[in-house]
């Protein structure tokens, strides 16, 4: 049972179920959620869920590792290698961020801080992505271009960057990948706002097929 009071939820495990956080094992255990940045995962068997906050919407999501369309998913699809899409990028901090408002799959739009955007050249095309999230990890990007819908996911697709280096940061758009509401519907995925659409078709990065896509 989760007991929920519209900001809290606490996980009470049912007598003789077997519920484990991490290594250890859990009887009644107060839910982070993932919004946290540490969320609390809790594991029952094959399935783990963890508590999300989308806006003022809270809910479980849910994983199991035993589903069928996860047993019987083909594999991911791929653009061969195109060293011409990795390019090297220019990183433009903003100081103060940028306020930019975010819709996700489900209409939910927040103002999100924006902390820079790139600029670079891809094939002859002067580009300027917005930048999402970054870390000491490097930077992650959203984006949508003239494959979506053809032979990339409709909305959008991924980018993470590897470290920036003063202001230099390489992207490799060979790692562009689709996100999880691609293959699934309950899944909560940014949409990229309007600055990130390019004019352009880059045919690299992961490819996709609408027969993955489950529910």
């Amino acid at each position: 049972m989760i007991d929920f009071n519209g900001t809290q939820a606490v996980f009470r495990v049912a007598p003789g179920v077997a519920a484990h956080v991490g290594e250890e094992c859990v009887e009644t255990i107060m839910l982070q959620p993932d919004v946290s940045g540490l969320p609390t995962r809790v594991r029952l068997g094959d399935v783990t869920f963890v508590i999300v906050r989308r806006g003022k919407r809270w809910g479980v999501r849910v994983w199991n590792r035993s589903h069928p369309a996860r047993t019987a998913f083909p594999g991911r699809r791929w653009y061969p290698i195109d060293e011409t899409c990795v390019v090297p990028a220019r990183y433009v901090r903003y100081d103060p961020p940028r306020s930019v408002l975010i819709t996700n799959v489900l209409g939910d739009s927040e103002p999100t801080p924006c902390p820079g955007h790139v600029d670079f050249e891809l094939k002859g095309t002067p580009v300027r992505l917005l930048v999402t999230d970054c870390d000491e990890e490097g930077l992650f990007l959203v984006f949508a271009d003239l494959t979506n819908g053809k032979t990339t996911y409709p909305p959008c697709r991924f980018l993470a960057t590897g470290p920036v280096e003063g202001e230099q940061v390489t992207l490799d758009f060979n790692r562009a990948y689709s996100p999880l509401c691609a293959f699934s519907p309950y899944a909560t995925c940014p949409l990229p706002p309007a600055e990130t659409h390019l004019q352009i078709a880059i045919e690299a990065g992961e490819q996709y097929d609408p027969d993955w896509r489950v529910g």
